[in-house]
């Protein structure tokens, strides 16, 4: 096999290449077999239900409020609770309420000869419901839901015509 064409280098050099690939070949399987280890991880988590979402009408136009009292159509309030939580919904009037009152609220305009309440199942919702945390929720429930809130006002004889507005707050309580 000695001619022109051998090299004993070259083939020496393929062959170191062969075996050192099968070396590293080996030695990658060896590696992966001789290894063991274990170890304990304690972990400790608490699982949180995704919040539940409101949705309220933006804006309720009631029209002309007629002196004495007056009863609305019903807005809907939708309570979206995508896993088991026991909420209730509560309100809060932006506007100062009604001396003495805890929901009913004056409604903003040219005087304070106008009224605004709110009633859930013919009951009045308390318009105090951030620093009332005892007895100011309504639609209580532990999954999804939708509440129906009837507007009322009342109005003087004595009041001034003009714009009236009163801006209430809707905000999701969770219950233990």
């Amino acid at each position: 096999m000695i001619g022109e064409g051998y090299n004993p280098m070259r083939s020496h050099m393929q062959a170191n290449r062969w075996l050192g690939g099968a070396i590293l070949m080996i030695g990658a399987c060896s590696a992966q077999a001789n290894v063991t280890a274990s170890a304990t991880l304690p972990l400790s988590a608490s699982f949180t239900a995704p919040p539940c979402t409101i949705s309220v009408p933006a804006v309720v136009y009631l029209g002309s409020i007629p002196y004495g009292t007056q009863a609305y159509p019903p807005l809907t309030i939708t309570l979206n609770c995508p896993a088991p939580a026991k909420a209730e919904i509560y309100a809060q009037s932006l506007a100062p309420l009604v001396s003495g009152s805890t929901d009913t609220a004056e409604m903003k305009g040219a005087d304070a000869w106008a009224q605004f309440w709110l009633e859930a199942e013919g009951a009045k919702v308390k318009l105090n419901g951030e620093n009332n945390t005892t007895d100011s929720g309504f639609c209580l429930g532990s999954t999804s839901r939708t509440c129906s809130l009837t507007p009322k006002t009342w109005v003087d004889a004595q009041a001034s015509a003009g714009e009236r507005s009163a801006v209430i707050k809707f905000n999701i309580r969770y219950k233990a």
